[in-house]
């Protein structure tokens, strides 16, 4: 995605003496369907080839002087002037149009932070209300932040990660994105309902150690911060957030723990184990579309500890929501074996009994209905026999 600045003007002719379209400033996207440049195929074929503050003169004949919206229909002939004024280089941070960056000035080299980096900030913060209000409600200069630490709304710590040193970004953040997923760092002034701006600088960075770089005990620390620091975030709220932190925990030792002396391995795969429960917690949490995710860490939480009680009652959760109540009911009495009495355990067994009966019920209709229908039908096929 580009956002692109002209100063274009369109005349009569090559004498430029009277105009159809007198000079003015005119942004646009380069994308189809684009409602400023309303299907003008020739302003988005030569503005490509363009640099800064170039200026060049077309004639165009026919349909290519059609410029729906802006010029009357139908003329023969049309000379559009165009100065490149500015073109921003736009990034869909979030894949779906609600976290847009807008280049203001590149940025040094090839190298980006990574997560757990610690950088240096400067940056100017705006709320956007009712879709035309604007206003400052903070600003910063050289603030140091750990990356997805959560001291910053989850659209930013994003962005970030896309920035090079010395990048100047315009960050826009539709309420979606907004403050609404993380309300505990929420300014008074701002209402979860706000549109955000943000002119964001990226002064400098220094990257976390890689993990291939760390020797086994590095790693260990690093896993016990980074599920420290999921912790937080869960319990802030802040789901997606603390996902990135078990995320990063789980990666030191996601393939193979075969290496490490049986004292570190036993400590290890405890952490492990905490840490994709609390991911399974996490999507519980985000809700709908989320239970082959919840299955997945609850099944490599029982892959390191088969008897694990807070393992076995996620995953019957998420079989249950999947109606998969006989599978739900074998993981609940495997969890009473292990933990006889436990009263969550037995409550959401006594529940999964309930919709295990309800499905029972509701197939047995089904099959009433439907043999009903069957007999009917082949009860008028022989009235039919019997009458031919």
């Amino acid at each position: 995605l580009s956002q692109v600045t002209a100063e274009i003007a369109v005349y009569t002719d090559e004498n430029m003496n009277v105009s159809y379209f007198p000079p003015q400033e005119v942004t646009f996207s380069m994308k189809a369907g684009d409602p400023v440049l309303n299907g003008n195929q020739l302003i988005e074929a030569v503005v490509k080839d363009m640099k800064k503050n170039g200026h060049v003169k077309v004639v165009a004949r026919g349909s290519r002087c059609e410029w729906p919206g802006k010029l009357s229909p139908g003329l023969d002939e049309a000379v559009y002037s165009i100065k490149l004024l500015n073109w921003l280089k736009v990034e869909d941070v979030s894949k779906d149009g609600g976290v847009l960056k807008k280049v203001l000035r590149e940025g040094d080299g090839w190298e980006r932070p990574n997560e757990g980096a610690i950088c240096v900030l400067n940056a100017t913060c705006y709320f956007i209300r009712g879709g035309t209000q604007k206003q400052m409600f903070d600003s910063y200069e050289n603030r140091t932040i750990g990356l997805y630490d959560g001291d910053l709304l989850d659209a930013l710590e994003d962005t970030i990660l896309t920035m090079k040193r010395g990048e100047r970004a315009l960050v826009s953040v539709d309420s979606a994105h907004g403050f609404v997923t993380c309300k505990s760092i929420k300014p008074l002034a701002v209402e979860e309902s706000d549109a955000l701006e943000f002119e964001l600088e990226l002064v400098s960075f220094q990257r976390a150690k890689e993990t291939w770089s760390m020797s086994f005990e590095e790693k260990i620390e690093v896993l016990k911060q980074r599920k420290t620091k999921g912790n937080e975030l869960f319990k802030a709220s802040r789901p997606k957030l603390a996902m990135k932190s078990y995320e990063r925990a789980i990666g030191f030792f996601e393939y193979s723990t075969s290496e490490l002396s049986p004292e570190m391995r036993k400590e290890v795969n405890v952490l492990l184990v905490q840490c994709h429960l609390n991911m399974a917690a996490c999507y519980e949490q985000l809700g709908d579309g989320s239970v082959d995710k919840v299955l997945h860490h609850c099944g490599k939480a029982l892959d390191l500890e088969p008897s694990n009680v807070k393992a076995l009652y996620r995953q019957a959760g998420a079989l249950m929501k999947s109606e998969e109540y006989i599978k739900a009911e074998a993981c609940l009495k495997h969890a009473l074996e292990v933990s006889p009495g436990n009263a969550a355990v037995t409550a959401r067994l006594k529940q999964n009994r309930e919709k295990q009966k309800a499905q029972d019920a509701r197939d047995k209709r089904m099959f009433k209905t439907m043999f009903s229908k069957l007999q009917d039908e082949n009860g008028h096929a022989s009235d039919r026999m019997e009458t031919a």
